[in-house]
């Protein structure tokens, strides 16, 4: 049986290497993309690592038949405005070019490129430091899309909250509690009783792409899906439940701040048609 080729960009990255690891091996060969040197703590034996720079000419030795696109410049690391730019949109556009026969695309992307269309959400964003972030992620979405409908390929834009990981790491708040980056017992909440859905985990994002992969059910050659748990909750409810699940005995206070709310973001509760997605317990459980 031939194996059908799967490269993951962002190879050092927490999401990528918790979606690598649950590919079947005898049926894909998995190659992840790193920038310079791979971590050897994140080092998988029965995956194949390449060198790629989204801010160089990019050649590659292989074609793949399926990309599914993570490594991206995020606001979590302080990047000019033209690096942005140039890894974002520019790098983006580079790969596909580079990939010939390519028969499925997934391109993972965020959630807060839905503010950019309500004056609120662009002030929110802009306090956050993440303005041009979601802008390039847009763009990168448009150039999935022209190319896809252009080349009559597969594609899919997977719109992300926060990525609770298996990996340890560090990148958000609630995954720093979780993997005990954060040493304090005592955290404040902010407007307990707001409802909350804005996370995801990795292994619904691998069963997602799994499923898109394996299965020939859009019709449409470009398709978008913002990702959430299919109930939400109040932060309340939510933190009570992850000291619960997780055993993590911290005494977790409320306040008060109007400038720290989080809307639930709005997704259907069918993905795919028979598709469900996880609730939050579940997905507290998976991390």
């Amino acid at each position: 049986m031939n194996k059908k080729n799967i490269l993951i960009t962002g190879g050092n990255s927490p999401v990528a290497i918790d979606i690598a690891k649950n590919f079947d091996f005898r049926k894909y060969d998995v190659t992840l993309s790193v920038r310079k040197n791979l971590k050897k703590k994140y080092s998988i034996n029965e995956v194949k690592y390449i060198q790629i720079d989204l801010k160089k000419k990019i050649k590659l030795k292989k074609n793949f038949d399926y990309l599914i696109h993570i490594a991206s410049a995020t606001p979590y690391k302080k990047y000019k405005a033209s690096e942005y730019h140039k890894i974002n949109i520019l790098g983006f556009r580079s790969l596909l070019r580079s990939i010939k026969n390519l028969k499925r695309i997934i391109l993972i992307s965020t959630t807060d490129v839905l503010e950019l269309s309500s004056k609120s959400g662009l002030n929110k964003l802009k306090k956050d430091k993440k303005l041009i972030y979601s802008k390039s992620k847009y763009q990168m979405e448009k150039i999935l899309k022209n190319f896809a409908l252009k080349n009559k390929i597969r594609s899919l834009v997977l719109r992300c909250p926060a990525i609770m990981c298996k990996t340890p790491n560090d990148v958000n708040f609630i995954q720093k509690i979780v993997h005990n980056f954060h040493k304090e017992k005592n955290i404040t909440i902010f407007n307990p009783k707001i409802k909350f859905n804005n996370i995801i985990d990795t292994l619904t994002l691998y069963k997602l792409i799994n499923y898109f992969i394996k299965k020939n059910i859009l019709k449409n050659y470009f398709n978008v899906f913002s990702l959430a748990p299919r109930d939400n909750m109040s932060l309340t409810s939510f933190f009570k439940m992850l000291n619960k699940i997780k055993k993590l005995n911290i005494n977790f206070k409320y306040g008060v701040d109007k400038g720290k709310i989080t809307k639930p973001i709005k997704v259907s509760k069918k993905i795919f048609g028979n598709f469900y997605m996880p609730l939050i317990k579940n997905i507290i459980k998976k991390i």
